[in-house]
């Protein structure tokens, strides 16, 4: 699952209702879940560095960052992983930027610090062993 707080495209305070729901989703797992591991991704990339228009939303969206949140009980594999990112625009996170001006300005700036494509990957590929992560 993923969640950008302050997402541009979504109604004002829309993270406050969908943050529950991950919430929830850990709940209906089989397994008693008690610690969950919080990782801050690494902040490789200043998004929107050279943006030196006004928009609002270009503005809101510079500078993101990613955390993952991996909720398994000891000794499983991962149920559920959560990829938040703050700042982040509307836009499927991966390294490649984009240079077009009129979608930075109705969608924000994508996040670059992260390929979520190898995310998703790494999450489905895991197996019951130590899993091995992309962002180390």
């Amino acid at each position: 699952m993923g969640m950008s707080v302050n997402d541009p495209i979504l109604p004002d305070g829309y993270d406050d209702i969908l943050a529950p729901l991950f919430d929830a989703c850990a709940k209906e797992s089989d397994d008693v879940i008690e610690n969950p591991i919080r990782t801050q991704l690494p902040d490789d990339v200043n998004e929107g560095a050279n943006c030196a228009g006004s928009n609002p939303v270009a503005l809101r969206t510079r500078k993101s960052t990613a955390s993952r949140l991996d909720i398994r009980a000891d000794g499983t594999r991962g149920r559920l992983r959560i990829l938040k990112f703050v700042q982040g625009g509307h836009l499927w996170p991966m390294p490649a930027a984009d240079d077009d001006d009129t979608l930075n300005e109705r969608v924000g700036f994508r996040n670059q610090d992260i390929d979520a494509a190898d995310a998703v990957r790494e999450f489905f590929c895991a197996t019951d062993r130590e899993v091995k992560s992309v962002f180390s």
